[in-house]
């Protein structure tokens, strides 16, 4: 018996036959149009084969988020900062922490926030803590403006292999409420033996680490916006196991010691 007298003879098969067709025409001209956009090697893939791809994408970027902890107010990642130092926003810098001077021996040279060592000022790097490529977007949520982010608070002058990894959320910066200043707690055990770039005499992270930020009295950067920043470092260290659930529970905010501040929940970071 022929395939002819076969579908003749059972209806469902006629039913499959005119499904087939009324799909294969509806496809050829979706084809023809994706493959003016995309390799014909997509197009022909099997259903399969796409749809596991997608299942290969969408673990990739759960990956990524977990990895870079993404969230609105976090805006600090692995892949360090992305922004070119702005000369003005330097310059206001120095001349509010009071970094620069004009004796001869320390001429062209700023001092370091972190280490107080009076270095080159191309090595010393005026850092925005909001980054400035967020045009200030997110910080009513710490109860200030958006013109805040081109505030002297909104930066901290420091060489940049501290300041790279304080976008990196290796480091930051916790309130030692009894001195009553702000020091440098390490936070990534990797990083603790390897030298500062830069700094001279030679310091490592590890020496970095438990030293006071340096600024006048009365001037300092947004409470609020380290405290957040050390709060989401304090998060990733833990999810990444270089502190433990202790350590972690032991983080004590300190942006209240700002008048009407406000941070977002770290639950939502």
């Amino acid at each position: 018996t022929s395939f002819f007298s076969q579908c003749i003879c059972s209806p469902f098969s006629l039913i499959v036959i005119v499904i087939n067709l009324i799909v294969l025409y509806l496809l050829v001209p979706v084809c023809s149009y994706l493959y003016s956009f995309y390799p014909i090697s997509i197009i022909v893939a099997l259903p399969g084969e796409i749809f596991e791809r997608f299942d290969r994408l969408e673990s990739h970027i759960d990956a990524l988020a977990i990895e870079h902890n993404i969230s609105e107010y976090d805006i600090w990642s692995e892949t360090g900062r992305s922004e070119g130092e702005q000369a003005e926003f330097k310059s206001t810098l120095i001349t509010y922490y009071n970094r620069g001077h004009t004796w001869l021996m320390h001429r062209g040279k700023v001092q370091c926030m972190g280490t107080n060592q009076w270095l080159p000022k191309n090595v010393v790097v005026a850092g925005h803590i909001w980054m400035s490529k967020m045009h200030g977007k997110g910080l009513h949520k710490f109860g200030l403006n958006m013109n805040d982010s081109t505030s002297p608070r909104n930066g901290m002058l420091l060489l940049k292999g501290i300041e790279s990894n304080f976008d990196k959320k290796y480091l930051c910066l916790v309130y030692n409420a009894l001195e009553k200043w702000f020091v440098f707690h390490v936070l990534n055990p990797d990083i603790m033996d390897s030298t500062i770039p830069n700094s001279n005499p030679q310091l490592k992270f590890s020496n970095l680490h438990g030293m006071k930020l340096r600024h006048p009295d009365g001037r300092f950067p947004f409470r609020r916006l380290i405290s957040f920043h050390a709060a989401c470092a304090f998060k990733v260290a833990r999810d990444k196991h270089w502190i433990t659930d202790a350590e972690f529970d032991s983080y004590q905010p300190y942006h209240s010691l700002s008048d009407n501040a406000s941070v977002p929940d770290i639950s939502d970071v």
